[in-house]
């Protein structure tokens, strides 16, 4: 036996029986390749129902990151370690566990069993003697007629057999005269028959967005009635509760739970208005009536639907029930339908314009409490597959103060409470409590956060190096939160708007009917200086690198999905999207502050361009490709230089220039990629040279930011939070100083941190949102200093033509080399509506 790489815990006081497991796994570069079969162990013996998956490669082809599924036994409050080790390859060919024919698929499972899969419709499948499951999409507009558009499936072995088989579907259809989406991921486990599904409805239209406000009431909402699952047997029983024991239905009898709110007591907090900007909520918490008779109301059901037949009697659970309200279970004694998004019962849901709900749902033998994952964290730091990692990380001193985000009244569970951020649209994002500061005394002052400074990444840090499942907990639901809704996910609006992250709720207002969209009519105007008032996605807001590692760890498509959509819109944000539109926009704006200047190729130093690195390098290390890394250096030599005048940077104008910082924390991961991937080129001396050209600077002139706290226009603790940057900067770059300076370097790291820790250790204000959030993503500095593997810088480097700003006549020519009516023509009648219509429609 090895090191163990991560543990399986039951926390249940009842042993767990064949339940399933997944995760994600970080190896070391060199340790294994992609052909290698695996073989996952615990101290008792080889794992048989496991199998491991290749998600991410080192540039040399070695396994960086590994997806593990299977089923394993675990005794109540108890877990189990496991081993990874190579196996020996299975000779004999597996058999593929898949019949198909046009008209189904059939699934083999291990007791001889077989699961039908209807490969013409999507999600209808029979896993039994009349058990039979389905689903339904009805909107205002009546009940949608679903097409499929594609369906395939694929098997998980691990050398000796097929542990699982895969099913993806995706389907469309027209409601209304608007257009759905809709897609599902199903898994079913060969050894138990159990069923697990991931599904999602999306509206991929645009929004009209007058004036830069996203209200609700747009007209290409969707209004939804409802989409479920309907579920068909020969008798069917309900527990309103997985710990309870099931009621049987009689055939005659018709049932009715409703979860109408969140049953906590801001249950009618105003983050649920309507369109109309009034909250309609009906009542608290659930009711559940057996033919039209109140049976019982209380304030949570997680509900569980047994299908009852001969031979089988698997359970139906739809994970989060109560927490996406408004959610409904209704029927008869033989049928009956769970919603997955809204409820007969309640008012029309709408689903806004780019926004999507994803929705979990399990079939099993029997309801089990899932089994959770604990990965060791020493196995992490040594695979160095976690950018900036550090295993130690948990003893500094600002650690204790990070922890109140999963413990205590002001942890983030309890902030959901202040201004109830439950239901469909809600659950999962962070209240930004810290916008209250000013109006302290209103009721509720509702702002959503919209994983601004990426707490999602800085959740799943504090997993990994504290092994709390609290904080995987808080991170998995805000990454599907910050998919789904945050999201835009349409492309069918303007390039530098379509695909994008939202920004937070706009400053010190509060969020009326923007939901989580910013702007809203309902705002006050001139609210502070240089106040929008309106607008869309924005490049000073764009944050991946949670949703990549979220995608490792969980292997969620709709992670992974989000990430590419927003590192494709922050890409077109900056570069236009290659029609003459967009290059002529680009000449006119060339001058405006966050964009890049089309004439002269630079970029601005800033967090947006920080940040648009940062989506390029998790981009790359998505799908390896090199343009992404290219395209990185360029970006770098293109805003700062090795020999410049720093002081015309007017860095000492700190409200103005504070997040050059969030751009030198993004060259320093560049250099560690290049050190990772060995390529010791032009662009790695450029980049080590110009970080060390500001780490001096920062050395002589930084300071800690409230030292002056009148040059600021708020001087509270998101200041002391922004300092850690620095440290995290100068302990990278003390690395690639001489002695003397990067003994200077160190001094003054050193200097920050004692002062960052006595302030915020010292301030109430380190409880609020923003200020946990930054203290997440940059209190890592033990990661910055030993990251750090310097490569000899040579003399001379040969010419790297990618460095170069391209001439802007280079940049017109293939602009008209590329030129294409119909995009010209899409382009401006997305830009412009109002034109007359000879530019017509794409």
């Amino acid at each position: 036996m090895t090191t163990p790489v991560f543990s399986v815990v039951n926390s249940s006081s009842c042993d767990t029986v064949n339940g399933r497991f997944r995760t994600g796994i970080p190896c070391p570069k060199g340790l294994w390749q992609a052909t290698d079969a695996l073989q996952l162990s615990t101290t008792a013996g080889p794992l048989v129902d496991a199998c491991c998956s290749v998600t991410g490669l080192w540039q040399d082809g070695s396994v960086r990151w590994l997806d593990i599924e299977g089923t394993l036994s675990v005794g109540a409050n108890a877990q189990e370690e496991i081993f990874i080790s190579e196996a020996k390859p299975q000779l004999t060919p597996l058999i593929c566990p898949v019949t198909q024919s046009d008209s189904s698929w059939e699934i083999k499972l291990d007791s001889g069993d077989c699961i039908s899969i209807d490969p013409n419709s999507f999600l209808r499948l029979e896993v039994s003697a009349g058990i039979r499951l389905d689903s339904e999409l009805t909107t205002q507009a009546g009940l949608a007629e679903v097409r499929l558009i594609s369906s395939q499936y694929e098997t998980r072995q691990n050398g000796h057999r097929t542990v699982a088989v895969k099913l993806f579907q995706q389907a469309s259809a027209i409601t209304g005269g608007k257009p759905v989406l809709l897609q599902a991921e199903i898994t079913i486990m060969l050894s138990t028959g159990d069923l697990f599904a991931t599904v999602t409805v999306s509206n991929p239209s645009a929004a009209a967005h007058p004036d830069g406000k996203w209200d609700l009431g747009d007209p290409n909402s969707i209004l939804i009635e409802q989409w479920s699952l309907s579920a068909e047997a020969p008798a069917l029983a309900i527990s309103l509760d997985t710990s309870e024991t099931p009621i049987k239905l009689e055939a005659d009898t018709d049932y009715c739970l409703y979860q109408a709110s969140s049953g906590y007591d801001n249950w009618q907090s105003p983050a649920h208005v309507d369109k109309s900007n009034q909250v309609s909520l009906p009542f608290r918490g659930f009711r559940w009536h057996i033919n039209n008779q109140l049976q019982r109301c209380k304030d949570h059901c997680q509900p569980a639907v047994t299908l009852i037949s001969n031979r089988h009697s698997p359970v139906l659970s739809v994970d989060q029930f109560w927490q996406n309200f408004p959610a409904s279970v209704s029927g008869n004694g033989q049928k009956m339908q769970i919603s997955l998004l809204g409820s007969r019962q309640a008012p029309l849901t709408e689903l806004q314009p780019g926004e999507q709900k994803t929705r979990d749902f399990s079939l099993t033998g029997q309801y089990q409490t899932p089994l959770k994952i604990v990965l060791n964290p020493q196995w992490t730091e040594q695979s160095k597959a976690v950018c900036w990692f550090h295993a130690q990380q948990h003893s500094a001193p600002l650690h204790a103060l990070i922890q109140q985000g999963v413990s205590g009244e002001h942890s983030f569970f309890a902030k959901r409470l202040d201004i109830d951020e439950f239901g469909w649209r809600h659950f999962g994002e962070l209240y930004a409590d810290h916008e209250k500061a000013l109006q302290p005394d209103e009721t509720y002052f509702i702002s959503h956060y919209n994983n601004q400074y990426d707490p999602l990444y800085g959740m799943l840090y504090q997993y990994l190096l504290t092994g709390k499942r609290q904080w995987f907990t808080l991170a998995n639901d805000l990454a599907r939160h910050v998919a789904d809704i945050d999201v835009y996910h349409t492309c069918q609006d303007k390039p530098e708007y379509s695909g994008g992250l939202f920004w937070h709720t706009d400053h010190y207002v509060q969020a009326h009917t923007a939901t989580h969209r910013t702007y809203s009519e309902h705002q006050p105007k001139g609210v502070y200086d240089d106040h929008a008032g309106g607008g869309g996605p924005g490049g000073q807001h764009c944050y991946t690198n949670g949703l990549l590692l979220h995608y490792y760890l969980t292997g969620s498509a709709t992670s992974k999905q989000a990430l590419l959509s927003i590192c494709d819109w922050i890409e077109r944000y900056y570069e236009g999207d290659g029609t003459l539109v967009a290059t002529l926009m680009g000449l006119k704006n060339r001058h405006v502050p966050g964009l890049r200047n089309i004439l002269t190729g630079a970029y601005p130093l800033d967090r947006g361009t920080g940040n648009y690195l940062q989506a390029l390098m998790d981009r790359y290390a998505l799908l390896g490709q090199p343009g992404d890394l290219a395209k990185c250096a360029h970006i770098i030599y293109n805003t700062i230089q090795p020999d410049e005048d720093i002081q015309k940077r007017q860095l000492d104008n700190i409200e103005a220039n504070w997040f050059y910082t969030v751009f030198l924390q993004a060259v320093c991961r560049f250099i560690s990629i290049k050190e990772q991937n060995q390529r010791n080129d032009s662009s790695y001396r450029y980049a080590v040279d110009a970080l060390c050209h500001y780490a001096r600077w920062m050395s002589e002139n930084e300071y800690a930011y409230l030292d002056k706290p009148d040059i600021l226009e708020f001087p509270n603790q998101t200041w002391s939070g922004q300092d850690l940057r620095k440290i995290c900067v100068l302990r990278f770059a003390s690395h690639y100083l001489p002695e003397a300076e990067a003994s200077k370097a160190e001094a003054k790291a050193k200097t920050l941190l004692e002062t960052v820790q006595k302030r915020l250790g010292g301030s109430g204000e380190s409880t609020t949102t923003r200020v946990l959030c930054l203290m997440m993503q940059n209190y890592v500095w033990m990661g910055y200093q030993h990251t750090p593997a310097p490569m000899p810088l040579k003399d001379s480097y040969p010419e790297d033509d990618a460095l170069y700003r391209p001439a802007l006549r280079q940049v017109l020519a293939r602009t008209l080399r590329n030129f294409s009516l119909h995009h010209e023509r899409r382009q401006l009648s997305r830009r412009f509506p109002q034109l007359p219509a000879w530019v017509g429609k794409s």
